[in-house]
């Protein structure tokens, strides 16, 4: 079984010398380019051999073949990201906290030295790795894009089949083979699994919006559309959007003819309570009766705010339209002493319920 450990430790220091050529070549045009944090790197590679020489000092000799990898492999890193940190910017950035980790990590090094005993030492490794991690794990949160996956699979991989091997799960031999197989699948999450899934998530939301967007575009339009010759049309139109009959009035007077010829889709937010907010500006006209226009209806352009000054000539001539929500919808959402045609800005909200979308009331 010894050959095992060996391939696996093979394929981790590949992946650890592809890991420090990708972090000293010259970065190119929309190529990644690893960050690695040099403390963290370079406490990482005194940790490991600390950890090495503990289990040698024991007598440790198949199952310290990963714990050399994992000296081994950070040195190179650390060397690279030295080389690479004023030539090509491939470093990430220091901070205050990433100090603070550090200088307690060396201290739990100074710790082993004065003990002179091995099991404490794997114990003290450990500790001074968990905290040089925290930097790591902390930069593959928030910015996945800086981190390589490939040595941290690697990692994982090759921990897993030596952890196999082992015929003994005593604390000195197991325990930072554990502690390092861990480690490498948090990072592997966070590096490859947890991405995709933001990136299926936000697909997700965008085609939310996108459909929310339309659907209050839609409501927006049929909202403003009104004639005093036919008020049932108006109430058929709007009982499609609520999940009660609509009242013919709801923000209208009763008077006039108005048509809606044009609307702006523009922001989608979220609201605490639960619904969507589209942000929507319609441009209405005055139009003709339902005689005239023989019960046809004017087509409507749907468009999203791309002309800078189309957006410019909805802000200057802009009436507010306030729809009461949550509630029974009420006459007066309209203020009647505002001309009828113009532009009419609205905050509509809706909300998804089974496999539609309704405006909350």
């Amino acid at each position: 079984m010894l050959y095992i450990v060996w391939l696996g430790a093979a394929v981790n220091l590949l992946a650890g010398l592809h890991y420090t050529y990708c972090t000293v070549r010259a970065p190119t045009d929309g190529g990644a380019q690893p960050k690695p944090n040099p403390i963290s790197w370079g406490i990482w590679s005194l940790a490991g051999w600390l950890a090495f020489f503990g289990q040698i000092t024991e007598g440790v000799r198949g199952e310290a073949i990963l714990t050399l990898c994992v000296a081994a492999v950070p040195t190179f890193i650390f060397i690279a990201s030295t080389v690479s940190r004023h030539r090509y910017g491939a470093y990430a950035a220091i901070s205050r906290a990433d100090l603070t980790y550090g200088g307690t990590a060396i201290a739990a090094l100074v710790a082993w030295r004065a003990t002179g005993s091995g099991s404490i030492a794997v114990a003290l490794s450990i500790l001074c790795d968990v905290l040089v991690a925290v930097p790591v794990v902390r930069q593959a949160f928030n910015d996945p894009s800086s981190d390589s996956p490939s040595i941290w699979v690697a990692g994982a991989a090759n921990g897993i089949i030596t952890l196999i091997t082992f015929q003994s799960f005593a604390f000195i031999n197991a325990a930072f083979g554990v502690y390092f197989v861990g480690l490498c699948l948090l990072m592997s999450f966070l590096l490859v699994v947890r991405p995709r899934l933001l990136a299926r998530r936000s697909a997700s939301s965008e085609r939310q919006s996108d459909a929310a967007a339309a659907f209050a575009g839609a409501f927006a339009a049929d909202y403003l559309t009104w004639d005093e010759e036919d008020r049932s049309r108006r109430a058929a139109a709007l009982s499609t959007y609520i999940d009660s009959p609509a009242d013919a009035l709801w923000g209208w007077s009763g008077r006039g003819h108005q048509q809606a010829d044009l609307v702006l889709l523009g922001s989608v937010d979220f609201s605490p309570d639960g619904y969507y907010v589209v942000d929507v500006r319609v441009r209405t006209t005055t139009g003709p009766t339902t005689r005239q226009i023989q019960n046809e209806r004017f087509p409507i352009v749907v468009e999203y705010p791309g002309s800078a000054s189309l957006a410019r000539q909805a802000g200057l001539y802009v009436h507010h339209v306030d729809i009461p929500v949550p509630g029974s919808p009420s006459r007066g959402a309209v203020d009647t002493a505002i001309p009828e045609g113009g532009w009419f800005h609205l905050q509509v909200p809706v909300v998804p319920r089974d496999d539609r979308w309704v405006i909350p009331t």
